[in-house]
């Protein structure tokens, strides 16, 4: 009988279905996928706290030493032997793939490591000497990454161009943009508002800097307290400020912190509001955003590259123009004024993803570029 086709997806987190973003999300559909294939599968992620759904595939936890700067590496190290049986091993994040593995890699590559989540933002010592290791350190890893990976799928342009400035071959290089399950997150129509009744804004990802949300916040205090309601949902590092500002420094103003949101929970935040804000001024191409347009929430959304493949202005949402907080409070304010449009724009919204971000045509031209190297390897091997 002969040997499954066995692929391993390695990430530094994994805790189905309570995921913390939008690469755990699509490790969960691929994995899927694969699993649906007939092909043998297993998620290797880091030890954590979280909770996890055993039942949801092979999962592989591995207990390493938060060291900082060093705790990817000393990952990698450790998870080194496992591959000895694995056809593939397909790695998420750009900095796992410094040692080489005795089975074929495959890069799939969401957002660099090296990004630009401190620019405009080393006002304090820490955030100097973490713009260092972005720029510095992890730029190191990510080369070794780069030529150790077989293939590397890029979710977007923006992150092909960036690698070809770095002197990567093109010929391993494939933009496959995300999609979305858009029978999970399905539309529905937006209830009609009267005329004195709130806009609710939704807020649903990391509280991480480069997601703007502090930023936010300030910029959501601008408007009319009468007109809009912002609710803020997701974890992270920054959570602590944004209760400060909710709680101090803005308690007059109709802002609910929601917590994190899993699952039926997700699907439930957007029902409840009429408009996504992800005001970013760095991403991908966030699940987010593609799940919240998928039923059907027009969006308002950080200028960050290929913000326009997924926004048209004022059809299906709003780009705001510039990283400041004036620019995303008249953005939010644009959207208040076309709220007896929003109808039309949820419409669209849905379709825009309905036409442009099928899950099922990401998956299947992911595995395309699996068949290639399973191929390729076939004949390396005789």
């Amino acid at each position: 009988m002969d040997r499954k086709i066995h692929i391993d997806n390695v990430f530094t987190r994994y805790s189905p279905p309570n995921f913390k973003g939008g690469i755990e999300t699509y490790i969960y559909y691929l994995d899927n996928y694969l699993r649906d294939k007939g092909l043998s599968t297993r998620v290797i992620a880091m030890k954590d706290d979280y909770d996890y759904d055993a039942s949801l595939g092979d999962i592989l936890k591995i207990p390493v030493k938060r060291i900082p700067v060093f705790v990817g590496l000393l990952f990698q190290k450790k998870i080194r032997p496992l591959f000895k049986n694995s056809d593939i091993v397909n790695i998420h994040y750009p900095t796992l793939g410094v040692w080489k593995i005795q089975a074929p890699l495959i890069l799939t590559l969401q957002t660099f490591a090296s990004d630009k989540e401190e620019i405009g933002k080393k006002n304090s010592l820490r955030k100097v000497l973490r713009a260092w290791y972005r720029s510095s350190l992890m730029k190191w890893l990510e080369k070794k990454t780069f030529q150790q990976a077989e293939q590397i799928i890029c979710v977007n342009d923006e992150l092909k161009q960036e690698l070809l400035k770095r002197n990567v071959d093109p010929q391993k290089i494939h933009v496959i943009r995300n999609g979305v399950d858009t029978e999970k997150f399905s539309y529905q129509p937006p209830a009609p508002k009267k005329d004195d009744e709130k806009l609710k804004f939704l807020f649903l990802g990391r509280f991480i800097d480069r997601k703007n949300i502090i930023e936010l916040i300030h910029a959501f205090a601008r408007l009319d307290a009468e007109t809009c309601k912002l609710m803020v949902a997701g974890v992270g590092v920054l959570e602590p400020r944004i209760k400060d500002l909710i709680e101090n420094e803005y308690p007059d103003r109709d802002i609910e912190f929601l917590g994190y949101k899993s699952g039926e929970e997700v699907i439930e935040a957007f029902r409840t509001s009429d408009v996504f804000v992800l005001p970013s001024f760095y991403e991908g191409l966030p699940f987010t955003l593609l799940e919240a347009m998928s039923c059907g929430k027009p969006a308002v959304v950080g200028n960050f590259a290929n913000a326009s493949l997924v926004v048209n202005e004022e059809q299906n949402g709003f780009i705001i123009p510039q990283n400041s907080i004036e620019a995303m409070a008249e953005t939010l304010e644009k959207a208040l004024a076309h709220r007896n449009e929003l109808k039309k724009m949820s419409e669209n919204a849905r379709r825009h993803i309905e036409q442009h971000f099928s899950l099922q045509d990401s998956l299947e031209k992911t595995w395309q570029v699996f068949a290639g190297v399973l191929e390729e390897s076939k004949s390396d091997n005789g």
